[in-house]
């Protein structure tokens, strides 16, 4: 497994929230005027299952000017079922951060499979190849493991760890977002504003790039090289009397 340090992250991270009916109703206006850039909300579970007040949490964040977010919370069932659920109740924009959470869930848990399946049919869908986030903790480190991956180490790695230091599968280099606490468990800050304890999240860039990079489709691109400089050497001969005035004139 790789390790970050924590002084990677902390202090004076910027925080994501991820929120559910639990959290509901929450003050988004007072999570937005505190510095929130956006919120990751569950829409769907299986097959069937959707969260009842996602609509009036999106429609609340969208107000607010915040970034929105959803995830699937995945089980055993047919992936197929549970990509159409997701899809046909989340509803996701271009703009929109998509996830899959990969948990333990006892005997009901999704397998590794299903879950490249899952993604793979969603981005073809929404035509967003590469942006889905995975959201998992000992659950893709026990399925996963260190075994080197094409497919999982292109995808952005939400990683659950209550602790100093996370450690993410070799699969990834580091992690996107970290899911420090579950509002009890963890480091501080255990709470958001308008939204009280909930499951916070660290992000290891500023609000700007967190912005840039929350759908997956405008990762930055690295800066582009300096142009080359064309060195000219010139030489002049003349006598000591003489005084030489040599102007650049641009091309």
């Amino acid at each position: 497994m790789r390790g970050e340090p924590k002084s990677n992250w902390m202090p004076g991270q910027v925080f994501v929230p991820d929120l559910s009916h639990y959290e509901w109703p929450a003050d988004f206006n007072a999570l937005a005027e505190s510095g929130c850039v956006g919120v990751i909300y569950k829409a769907t579970q299986g097959t069937g299952y959707i969260d009842n007040t996602y609509e009036q949490a999106r429609s609340a964040c969208y107000a607010a000017g915040m970034l929105w977010g959803s995830y699937h919370f995945a089980d055993a069932s047919n992936f197929e079922g549970q990509v159409n659920n997701y899809l046909s109740s989340a509803m996701p924009t271009s703009d929109d951060l998509i996830c899959l959470d990969f948990e333990d869930n006892g005997s009901n848990s999704m397998r590794l499979s299903d879950a490249e399946k899952w993604i793979i049919l969603v981005e073809q869908n929404l035509g967003r190849q590469g942006q889905c986030v995975l959201y998992s903790g000992n659950r893709i480190k026990e399925t996963l493991g260190d075994t080197p991956s094409t497919f999982w180490g292109a995808h952005r790695l939400w990683i659950a760890q209550y602790g100093t230091t996370v450690q993410v599968p070799s699969a990834w280099n580091s992690c996107w977002l970290w899911q420090f606490t579950d509002g009890s468990s963890g480091p501080e800050p255990h709470q958001a504003a308008g939204c009280g304890a909930c499951d916070m999240n660290a992000y290891a860039g500023d609000e700007t790039r967190l912005a840039t990079e929350w759908s997956g489709s405008g990762t930055p691109s690295p800066a582009p090289p300096p142009p080359e400089q064309l060195v000219v050497d010139i030489v002049i001969s003349a006598p000591s009397n003489v005084t030489v005035n040599v102007t650049k004139q641009s091309l």
